[in-house]
């Protein structure tokens, strides 16, 4: 993919960062029609790229990423758990705990897992931007089923047949909780104002 973006930097004259940007952008824009939403997401351009002239190999070796929960790839197994990893890189990012949560509901739906593994996706409708993440997630209907190390099945309650849709659960846990807190807080500002 990254030779693509490549290719079209150099034809239009423009930087890859900003060509990787624009495409993230379209991406979002066609995941939300694809879902039967109109939004146009707004582009800067201006991003450089550095040269491997002007880049020091050693010193940005530190940096290379050890988890992306966002993706669902860890690149081995670590003392901190994976969840941890997750908010680390959202505080990195500036994200709140409401910012982080939707972006990795998004990008699961959207299918943006590393490897394409359907891992934790929680759609059969991929590539549309839609809740389906939480709302299979959160589905009482069934329970969660241990089947390695941060991975589960999602087995219904009434069958004890796996529903297909996998899930690699400490990357998702925090965001549950989350999920879980906010509605019962909303409920509770909700049941308030109307009584």
């Amino acid at each position: 993919m990254l030779s693509v973006l490549e290719g079209i930097a150099a034809e239009s004259n423009v930087s890859v960062a900003d060509v990787i940007v624009l495409a993230g952008n379209l991406g979002v824009e066609l995941a939300a029609k694809e879902a039967g939403f109109d939004i146009e997401v707004p582009f800067a351009p201006g991003r450089g790229d550095a040269t491997a002239e002007q880049t020091d190999v050693e010193s940005f070796a530190v940096l290379e990423p050890l988890a992306d929960g966002f993706r669902n790839w860890q690149k081995q197994h670590y003392a901190s758990a994976p969840e941890e990893m997750l908010l680390d890189r959202a505080q990195l990012m500036g994200l709140t705990a409401p910012e982080m949560t939707v972006l990795l509901g998004g990008m699961r739906v959207i299918g943006a897992n590393y490897g394409n593994s359907a891992h934790g996706v929680f759609t059969d409708r991929v590539g549309s931007l839609t809740n389906d993440f939480f709302v299979n997630l959160t589905d009482m209907n069934y329970n969660w089923k241990p089947t390695g190390r941060n991975s589960y099945d999602i087995v219904s309650r009434q069958t004890g047949e796996v529903n297909g849709l996998p899930l690699a659960l400490t990357w998702c846990s925090v965001l549950t909780l989350y999920y879980v807190l906010t509605q019962k807080c909303t409920h509770k500002m909700t049941t308030k104002r109307n009584s």
